[in-house]
């Protein structure tokens, strides 16, 4: 039986085509090692070229090569990428059922002059600049694939970015139920995933409006029909603790589970933070180079995850296992020189 890591990597191997010309020195492995290796060491491709110099191509020429890219066709790669991922799950009987799907932006820090790709944020680390990303993944454990994902640059607005993320979710899986924070809390976002006929939970920003609803409330779970801007929606307010949540859905049940059902969502944080440690490090501005490199820790993200949704008479495999292999097996990763 193939093994389910090498089975998993030859996806990543298959979609991530670099527009190499023919008589190129360095072929499209020795790049995918490169990238493979720097990713899994979540350092920069310089310190890595340059300490396997003459068996690796050196950094300015990798992203030389991923400048002939647009962002648009770096999106179209990694589309079809995570196509191939959802096909190979649902090969095997999994994602056959409509699934729980959390959606939120993420932050690739940028420790630079602000330019017209980046975006403020929250301060992280001394800089409060970032590259953002919209991204969906499944947040049902064991099954926690990200299904899409976008950058998310100044001039977009967030409901339109939104739609065209929907989209592509919605042409993979069915989506049971969608988890959004406060942050998509807006009539126009409301209106949309009506429009999507989506199920979601979503907290409520608390206005001095909502603040009197609350007031008034004696026993739980509660709901209120209420208008925002215009559109309406349903409130349902639940008790934890001595803590009042309140939730925007339209979920017709299991209202009194809805603290418990949104909890889901701190999935894709931990989704993030995986992410994080797969991701190579760089000080570019360009917006094509970096929204590769984000891409490439979500397939190797997702790499990680096919691994262990299709394992067969294997252990569950942990990130370093996974890194250790994607150097050993899939590139075969020669030592480098010795320093002295």
């Amino acid at each position: 039986m193939k093994n389910p890591i090498s089975e998993a990597l030859s996806l990543l191997a298959k979609h991530v085509v670099l527009p190499l010309g023919k008589n190129n020195h360095y072929k499209q492995q020795d790049f995918l090692l490169l990238l493979a290796a720097t990713s899994c060491l979540n350092w920069f491709a310089e310190g890595v070229s340059n300490s396997f110099k003459g068996i690796l191509p050196q950094a300015d020429v990798l992203f030389l090569h991923l400048k002939k890219l647009s962002v648009e066709q770096v999106q179209a790669m990694f589309d079809c990428l995570i196509k191939d991922n959802v096909k190979r799950a649902r090969r095997f009987g999994l994602l056959s059922k409509p699934v729980w799907l959390a959606v939120d932006f993420t932050n690739d820090m940028f420790y630079g002059e602000p330019n017209s790709y980046t975006r403020g944020c929250k301060p992280k680390n001394g800089t409060s600049y970032a590259y953002q990303y919209l991204v969906a993944s499944i947040v049902e454990d064991g099954k926690r694939l990200v299904i899409a994902a976008l950058p998310f640059q100044p001039l977009d607005f967030q409901e339109e970015t939104l739609e065209v993320l929907l989209d592509k979710c919605l042409s993979l899986v069915r989506i049971k139920c969608l988890l959004l924070d406060r942050g998509f809390y807006c009539s126009s976002v409301v209106r949309l995933l009506k429009d999507k006929r989506l199920k979601y939970i979503m907290p409520i920003k608390k206005t001095d409006k909502v603040k009197r609803v609350m007031q008034s409330i004696t026993d739980f779970p509660s709901f209120f029909e209420y208008t925002l801007n215009k559109e309406p929606v349903t409130l349902v307010f639940v008790k934890e603790g001595k803590d009042v949540l309140g939730f925007c859905t339209n979920l017709p049940c299991w209202r009194n589970k809805l603290a418990e059902y949104y909890s889901w969502r701190w999935g894709i944080e931990t989704t993030f933070r995986v992410q994080d440690l797969l991701q190579a490090k760089t000080c570019s501005t360009s917006l094509v180079v970096r929204t590769f490199l984000f891409f490439f820790a979500i397939a190797l993200y997702n790499v990680w995850i096919l691994v262990n949704l299709l394992k067969v008479g294997f252990e569950k495999v942990t990130t370093l296992q996974l890194k250790m292999t994607i150097q050993q097996t899939l590139f075969a990763l020669p030592a480098p020189p010795p320093l002295f």
